[in-house]
């Protein structure tokens, strides 16, 4: 399930503090990403206390198509070192945090024990998804939508406390193989935004709220989207997409843009498009920020290690 696009650079002064308690004039208390130790896309990231984790990510070769290796960045002091590796390789798939652990999606089921520095399989290989395709955590479930192998493609749930699956009601219009929606919690709900249609692998601008056991149409994006070339996160109960999303799935998709999809009031803003276009990066939210981490670039040129950062106050890059 899930993509990217960019275009637009801004400089100026540096952002200034974004929490509630910072006193008047105090230095900025951000904290920073240093450059990725080497490129990858069809990874996963995410801030547990002080550390960066970068996990799982594509890779070209015959025998391996997705990477088991764990990077951990310390962010008070700028290092990156290496975690363990995953049991199983894992590109374009899903994680969730919950209870302080990773979970890492797609196949199987991973959490990684950060006191051990290992990962531990608790769903065996076979009953989720593989790839393209998007997971939230619900409450105390995982959920994910769509992707691919078609027979675990659907909405499918995981206990994390009793180890149970069950498949949740059918998104609406769906088909088995639909992927790379855009799945996130809002506001205690999953969403579900745009996607591509396996039926003729044209992206929607549809938008669903599971409530219960049944779907609900939400306010729909500004255009289609789908997630393989697009930038996007959440914070504060605001999901924003960034992406140059065009016509068609693998063309050159046109010029970028940037949306904001804000929970509270059911509604799309426009905001600033990135400055360049990716292909399945990871994004962060830190200190109110988000940081756009690896990415490939479409058409010639070396795949970016440094972060991209989106201050959301100031609303540019």
């Amino acid at each position: 399930m899930l993509l990217l696009s960019l275009l637009l650079c801004c400089c100026g002064t540096g952002p200034r503090d974004l929490r509630d308690d910072a006193p008047t004039g105090a230095a900025p208390a951000f904290r920073r990403i240093e450059p990725l130790p080497a490129s990858r896309h069809g990874h996963r990231a995410h801030v547990i206390g002080n550390d960066l984790f970068v996990f799982g990510g594509y890779s070209g070769s015959a025998d391996e198509r997705g990477m088991t290796h764990t990077r951990i960045q310390d962010l008070a002091a700028g290092t990156w070192r290496r975690g363990a590796s995953l049991n199983q390789g894992k590109s374009f798939f899903s994680s969730v945090v919950a209870d302080g652990a990773l979970y890492a999606i797609g196949s199987s089921i991973e959490r990684y024990d950060r006191a051990a520095d290992r990962w531990d399989v608790v769903l065996a290989e076979g009953v989720f998804p593989r790839t393209h395709f998007g997971a939230a955590l619900i409450g105390r479930r995982i959920v994910a939508v769509g992707g691919y192998p078609v027979e675990q493609s659907g909405v499918r749930a995981f206990d994390l406390d009793t180890g149970e699956v069950a498949d949740l009601p059918g998104l609406p219009g769906f088909s088995p193989g639909d992927h790379f929606h855009f799945v996130a919690e809002l506001r205690g709900e999953l969403h579900v935004v745009g996607g591509l249609r396996v039926k003729n692998f044209e992206p929607t601008a549809e938008h669903w709220v599971l409530d219960g056991d049944r779907w609900r149409p939400a306010a729909p994006p500004p255009e289609p989207v789908w997630v393989k070339f697009a930038i996007w996160a959440v914070l504060d109960d605001r999901l924003y997409v960034f992406a140059g999303f065009g016509e068609k799935r693998d063309d050159a998709l046109g010029s970028a843009s940037g949306f904001r999809y804000d929970a509270h009031d059911d509604a799309w803003s426009v905001v600033a498009p990135p400055p360049e276009l990716l292909v399945m990066p990871a994004t962060v939210a830190l200190d109110g920020r988000l940081f756009v981490l690896g990415g490939d670039v479409l058409g010639d040129g070396p795949s970016p290690t440094a972060a991209s950062v989106y201050d959301p106050e100031k609303d540019r890059w």
